[in-house]
């Protein structure tokens, strides 16, 4: 019989999970790949969300910014596009320390922003730079164009509203 594990980014997420609502939920984790990671519920098991986790390696930008996070996806459209899951959690590293951010978006919102940026292909390759509470879709850039300073003139590609909004779960 095949034993279902999670996976290390789904592990932080649901510790992430627990810290931010305390006791005011459940975190449910399948016993199966269904596309679902994370089943959220209240306290008496009414679902409230069900969550998709990415997990990206640490994609070292050029920020020297000690508060800097970069991570590069790489998503097939089909998935986001058939996505069981309400929301998915992008776990995205620290640029200088064992430290994660989370974009907390819908499936429709991802098609949204990577149509704008006709980034929307069969594999999507996606550019996740966060500098403080700013957040920028940077693929396609030039690399010296992938510096905070420049990326502030791009406000199509901001993308901050999703950083750690937790609370969207809960709506």
């Amino acid at each position: 019989m095949a034993v279902y594990q999670t996976h290390f980014a789904e592990d932080i997420v649901k510790e992430k999970l627990q810290k931010v609502f305390q006791n005011k939920v459940n975190v449910w984790v399948p016993t199966k790949d269904t596309g679902v990671d994370i089943l959220l519920t209240d306290k008496q098991n009414n679902k409230i969300a069900s969550l998709q986790v990415k997990w990206s390696k640490n994609y070292n930008s050029d920020y020297q910014n000690k508060n800097s996070y970069g991570g590069w996806f790489a998503f097939k459209k089909k998935k986001i596009e058939n996505s069981k899951a309400d929301y998915w959690v992008l776990v995205v590293p620290s640029n200088f320390e064992k430290k994660f951010q989370f974009m907390v978006i819908k499936p429709s919102e991802m098609v949204e922003i990577y149509q704008k940026l006709d980034l929307y292909h069969d594999t999507i390759n996606s550019y996740i730079d966060i500098v403080g509470d700013k957040v920028y879709e940077s693929r396609g850039l030039p690399n010296n164009q992938r510096n905070l300073e420049t990326l502030q003139n791009f406000e199509d590609r901001e993308i901050s509203m999703y950083l750690n909004n937790w609370e969207r779960l809960m709506k």
